[in-house]
Protein backbone atom coordinates (compact mmCIF):
# COMPACT_ATOMS: atom_id res chain seq x y z
CA UNK A 1 0.00 0.00 0.00
CA UNK A 2 1.75 3.34 -1.08
CA UNK A 3 0.73 7.08 -0.26
CA UNK A 4 -1.74 9.18 -1.88
CA UNK A 5 -1.88 13.11 -1.73
CA UNK A 6 -4.43 14.41 -0.49
CA UNK A 7 -4.16 17.95 -1.29
CA UNK A 8 -5.10 19.90 -4.59
CA UNK A 9 -2.08 20.84 -6.74
CA UNK A 10 -4.10 23.34 -8.78
CA UNK A 11 -5.16 25.11 -5.22
CA UNK A 12 -1.47 25.23 -4.19
CA UNK A 13 -0.62 27.18 -7.39
CA UNK A 14 -3.41 29.29 -7.34
CA UNK A 15 -1.88 30.18 -3.87
CA UNK A 16 1.36 30.69 -4.95
CA UNK A 17 0.31 33.15 -8.05
CA UNK A 18 -1.71 34.97 -5.21
CA UNK A 19 1.01 35.70 -3.10
CA UNK A 20 3.49 36.53 -6.00
CA UNK A 21 1.08 39.01 -7.04
CA UNK A 22 0.68 40.92 -4.24
CA UNK A 23 4.73 40.81 -3.38
CA UNK A 24 5.00 42.32 -7.18
CA UNK A 25 2.26 45.08 -5.84
CA UNK A 26 3.83 45.82 -2.96
CA UNK A 27 7.16 46.94 -4.62
CA UNK A 28 5.50 48.73 -7.23
CA UNK A 29 3.15 50.49 -4.97
CA UNK A 30 5.77 51.14 -2.32
CA UNK A 31 8.38 51.86 -5.17
CA UNK A 32 6.05 54.57 -6.80
CA UNK A 33 5.52 55.92 -3.16
CA UNK A 34 9.06 56.90 -3.03
CA UNK A 35 9.24 58.11 -6.72
CA UNK A 36 6.84 60.41 -5.05
CA UNK A 37 9.02 61.51 -2.09
CA UNK A 38 12.22 61.88 -4.28
CA UNK A 39 11.04 63.80 -6.88
CA UNK A 40 9.37 66.07 -4.15
CA UNK A 41 12.77 66.43 -3.09
CA UNK A 42 14.28 67.34 -5.87
CA UNK A 43 11.77 70.17 -7.02
CA UNK A 44 11.31 71.61 -3.28
CA UNK A 45 15.20 71.75 -2.86
CA UNK A 46 16.89 71.88 -6.28
CA UNK A 47 19.29 74.49 -5.38
CA UNK A 48 19.58 76.25 -8.65
CA UNK A 49 17.79 78.92 -10.57
CA UNK A 50 15.55 77.76 -13.19
CA UNK A 51 14.60 80.65 -15.38
CA UNK A 52 12.69 78.63 -18.12
CA UNK A 53 10.97 76.15 -16.00
CA UNK A 54 12.16 73.55 -18.30
CA UNK A 55 14.59 71.46 -15.64
CA UNK A 56 12.29 71.63 -13.06
CA UNK A 57 9.56 70.02 -15.42
CA UNK A 58 12.08 67.43 -16.89
CA UNK A 59 12.12 65.99 -13.82
CA UNK A 60 9.82 63.09 -12.85
CA UNK A 61 10.07 59.26 -12.50
CA UNK A 62 9.15 55.56 -13.94
CA UNK A 63 8.68 52.20 -12.15
CA UNK A 64 9.95 49.46 -14.18
CA UNK A 65 8.88 45.53 -13.92
CA UNK A 66 11.30 43.22 -16.03
CA UNK A 67 11.80 45.77 -18.79
CA UNK A 68 7.96 47.35 -18.68
CA UNK A 69 6.89 50.55 -17.92
CA UNK A 70 4.66 49.99 -14.93
CA UNK A 71 3.55 54.06 -14.27
CA UNK A 72 5.39 56.90 -14.30
CA UNK A 73 4.71 60.26 -12.49
CA UNK A 74 5.87 63.99 -12.69
CA UNK A 75 6.96 65.96 -15.71
CA UNK A 76 4.67 68.84 -14.99
CA UNK A 77 4.89 72.07 -16.76
CA UNK A 78 6.64 74.68 -14.51
CA UNK A 79 6.81 78.22 -15.76
CA UNK A 80 7.20 77.74 -19.82
CA UNK A 81 8.87 74.88 -19.37
CA UNK A 82 7.03 72.61 -22.06
CA UNK A 83 10.84 71.64 -23.60
CA UNK A 84 11.41 70.36 -20.11
CA UNK A 85 8.33 68.13 -20.05
CA UNK A 86 8.82 66.57 -23.13
CA UNK A 87 13.03 65.73 -22.52
CA UNK A 88 11.60 64.02 -19.21
CA UNK A 89 9.24 61.85 -20.62
CA UNK A 90 11.55 60.57 -23.47
CA UNK A 91 14.48 60.14 -21.60
CA UNK A 92 13.41 56.49 -20.26
CA UNK A 93 13.68 55.18 -24.14
CA UNK A 94 17.36 55.90 -23.96
CA UNK A 95 17.49 53.79 -20.56
CA UNK A 96 15.17 51.59 -20.56
CA UNK A 97 16.92 48.72 -22.36
CA UNK A 98 19.31 48.82 -18.43
CA UNK A 99 16.44 47.54 -16.76
CA UNK A 100 14.89 44.14 -18.10
CA UNK A 101 14.48 42.56 -15.25
CA UNK A 102 13.46 42.49 -12.30
CA UNK A 103 11.74 45.99 -10.22
CA UNK A 104 13.53 49.68 -10.81
CA UNK A 105 13.06 53.59 -9.59
CA UNK A 106 14.34 55.48 -12.13
CA UNK A 107 14.53 59.42 -11.18
CA UNK A 108 15.14 61.45 -14.13
CA UNK A 109 15.79 65.35 -14.95
CA UNK A 110 15.87 65.21 -18.82
CA UNK A 111 17.27 68.44 -19.90
CA UNK A 112 20.40 67.58 -21.21
CA UNK A 113 22.23 70.51 -19.00
CA UNK A 114 21.19 68.86 -15.72
CA UNK A 115 24.44 66.89 -14.70
CA UNK A 116 26.18 70.09 -16.09
CA UNK A 117 24.19 72.20 -13.40
CA UNK A 118 25.14 69.18 -11.11
CA UNK A 119 28.63 69.27 -11.94
CA UNK A 120 28.58 73.11 -10.39
CA UNK A 121 27.66 71.95 -7.26
CA UNK A 122 23.95 72.99 -7.25
CA UNK A 123 21.67 70.13 -6.45
CA UNK A 124 19.12 68.82 -9.02
CA UNK A 125 19.12 65.49 -8.58
CA UNK A 126 21.15 64.33 -5.51
CA UNK A 127 18.83 65.05 -2.82
CA UNK A 128 16.32 61.99 -4.04
CA UNK A 129 19.53 59.86 -4.64
CA UNK A 130 20.30 59.90 -0.85
CA UNK A 131 16.67 59.56 -0.09
CA UNK A 132 16.14 56.48 -2.05
CA UNK A 133 19.03 55.12 -0.82
CA UNK A 134 17.81 55.49 2.99
CA UNK A 135 14.53 54.27 2.07
CA UNK A 136 15.31 51.34 -0.37
CA UNK A 137 16.53 49.31 2.98
CA UNK A 138 13.14 50.10 4.68
CA UNK A 139 10.86 49.22 2.05
CA UNK A 140 12.63 46.31 1.59
CA UNK A 141 11.88 45.29 5.67
CA UNK A 142 8.30 46.39 4.64
CA UNK A 143 7.39 43.93 1.90
CA UNK A 144 10.14 41.07 3.80
CA UNK A 145 7.12 41.66 6.79
CA UNK A 146 4.24 41.77 4.39
CA UNK A 147 5.43 38.01 2.93
CA UNK A 148 5.85 36.76 6.32
CA UNK A 149 3.11 37.53 7.25
CA UNK A 150 0.69 35.90 4.76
Amino acid sequence: MGLESRFDFVGINKKLIEAQVAVSNAIIMNLMALGEECLNEVRNNGSYMDDTGNLRSSTGYFVVRDGDIVDYRGFKKVKQGNDGVEAGKSLIDEIIDNYNSGYALIVVAGMEYAAAVESKGFNVLTSGEILAKTKIPVILRRVKNAIKRR
